[in-house]
């Protein structure tokens, strides 16, 4: 196995694996956090937990397993990711004055760029000959 394929699907599971971690823990958190100090209990982030870390674990898995629908999952992952990306920074360009995460500007935050630009890594990855070869080859379907 090529190193490039063999390296990049364990960055690329790690990279999913981690969003899904990610999203379950800590809207989890948000949620015992807001009911200490609201006194009350918070359904929607309890629920839309599971739901938003189940295709990123999935994914992770599916890649770090050689499937075919571990790297169709991911590929669709990654562009949502992207675009969302895109639109986030496009609709926030007029209100970048008074938007500010974490004490950085939407634009020059660490974590959220980051993330973007190792999403589109990861899309390239995926995108590269010799990985999709290799996930559409017959003999690692599942």
């Amino acid at each position: 196995m090529n190193k490039v394929i063999h390296w990049g699907r364990w960055c690329a599971a790690a990279f999913f694996a981690f969003q899904g971690l990610f999203f379950l823990f800590a809207i989890e958190a948000i949620v015992v956090f807001s009911a200490v100090q609201l006194h009350e209990r918070m359904l929607y982030p309890a629920v839309m937990a599971p739901i938003l870390s189940f295709p990123l674990l999935a994914c992770a898995w599916g890649i770090a397993k050689l499937r075919r629908w571990g790297y169709g999952l991911a590929i669709v992952l990654a562009v949502a990711e992207g675009l969302a990306g895109i639109i986030a920074v496009w609709l926030l360009r007029a209100n970048i004055s008074s938007v500010y995460v974490g004490g950085f500007s939407i634009y020059f935050d660490p974590a959220f760029m980051s993330s973007l630009l190792f999403a589109y890594i990861v899309l390239l990855w995926l995108l590269l000959p010799s990985v999709r070869t290799r996930f559409l080859h017959k003999g690692f379907a599942a």
